[in-house]
């Protein structure tokens, strides 16, 4: 380029700048001060939250709070366990929980899950695993559709600079909306009324904590604003940090509005069985299930990283470490959980992709691999071969 052409090129970066910066989303609200983050709540909501990483108020009254809705017990030679599912983040592995879910339905080995959680990519298949096998089809309409045209769109680098991410989280949004609506809002309450639950993981980014959120508790509020709520939970439990945009919480402390930041709850806990604290035998007793607990744990991922090759960009050497990150913490949760299983005496069983699967990855939402990955977590199911009684290695 000539040094006239590179003169006007220059100019017009000058020129772009104030309005490529007013592209950044900026909050009206000022951060919540770290004085008050213990005490933020969403306004008018109750006890949705609490940290995942210490007691709070979900793990002490989510079923104290219900005892008057306690079923009649059936015979005790007729109840089933509390089964619990927690369901990990993963990216494209995601279809690797769908084909399972949806092969244990077609084996009619599919338990009955009580209690449901989800982290990242995980949080989009949870609220559809709750709700039952009647939802394995609208699950897997959703799951198709997550590919990286539809999905990742990503901005000029020019733009992106000067903005909060390198894609708009827009497309995902509106999947989220349509997906998710308000009929699904009222049966997800209505399962929460009967005692079970739905909990949803997004990481508090000025925090560095987990938070755990109580999506039937937001489902059953009855505040206008509620649908919307979960829609940004789980939009926010999906934002991969610098490939999508933070999602920001309105919240309230010390009699003044604040913002939190929230994104990808795996980049604390890649799954979860629940908040500490959690009362099981409370569980029991308003389910009306046997005092037997099992912990089941669809990992959406390996059991070692493959070898990759990609190109020496920005975008391609992010998207790998954040695939290492949640590789290593989602291997590490699934010991986290078998030892909280040891603690409680419940029954362990997980799931993840074996070595023996070969499809070529190459991009976060590539359809081929997704379709393979589905296939293979049925023929899992189906064949009997999903669930695990021992962490890896």
């Amino acid at each position: 380029m000539s040094s006239h052409g590179r003169g006007i090129a220059l100019t017009l970066l000058i020129c772009a700048i104030p309005w490529l910066s007013a592209c950044a989303q900026k909050p009206a609200l000022p951060p919540i001060p770290a004085g008050l983050v213990d005490a933020a709540v969403v306004p008018g909501f109750g006890a949705i939250r609490q940290w995942g990483d210490a007691a709070g108020v979900i793990g002490a009254s989510a079923w104290h709070d219900g005892d008057e809705l306690s079923p009649p017990a059936p015979p005790s030679g007729l109840r089933e366990p509390l089964n619990i599912l927690a369901i990990s983040g993963g990216g494209s592995n995601g279809s690797f929980a769908l084909g399972l879910l949806t092969g244990l339905t077609a084996a009619g080995s599919r338990p009955h899950f009580h209690v449901v959680t989800g982290v990242s990519v995980g949080a989009l298949v949870a609220p559809f695993a709750f709700l039952g096998p009647q939802y394995d089809g609208a699950l897997r309409d959703l799951f198709f559709t997550l590919s990286s045209s539809n999905i990742i769109v990503q901005r000029p680098l020019l733009v992106a600079y000067f903005t909060n991410s390198l894609a708009s989280a827009q497309p995902l949004a509106s999947l989220i909306s349509t997906a998710v609506d308000d009929s699904m809002m009222r049966a997800i309450a209505e399962e929460h009324r009967k005692g079970r639950r739905l909990f949803i993981g997004t990481t508090h980014v000025y925090a560095g904590r987990h938070v755990v959120w109580d999506i039937g508790a937001i489902a059953g509020s009855g505040r206008p604003e509620a649908l919307d709520l979960i829609h940004r939970v789980l939009l926010a439990s999906a934002a991969v940090p610098i490939l999508l945009p933070p999602v920001y919480c309105e919240v309230e402390a010390g009699g003044r509005r604040y913002q939190e930041m929230h994104v990808d709850g795996g980049i604390t806990r890649e799954a979860f069985v629940g908040p500490p604290g959690l009362d099981w035998t409370a569980a029991a007793h308003v389910l009306g299930t046997a005092k037997s607990t099992h912990f089941y744990v669809i990992r959406n991922g390996r059991e070692r990283a493959e070898y990759m090759v990609m190109p020496p960009s920005i975008l391609a050497l992010g998207q790998h470490a954040m695939h290492q990150l949640s590789q290593s913490l989602g291997i590490a949760d699934l010991h986290r959980i078998y030892l909280r299983a040891q603690q409680e005496q419940a029954a362990f069983h997980a799931a993840w992709i074996g070595n023996d699967f070969a499809a070529p990855w190459s991009d976060w939402y590539d359809s081929g691999y997704m379709q393979a990955l589905f296939e293979y977590g049925y023929a899992k199911a189906v064949k009997g071969e999903a669930w695990h009684s021992l962490p890896p290695r």
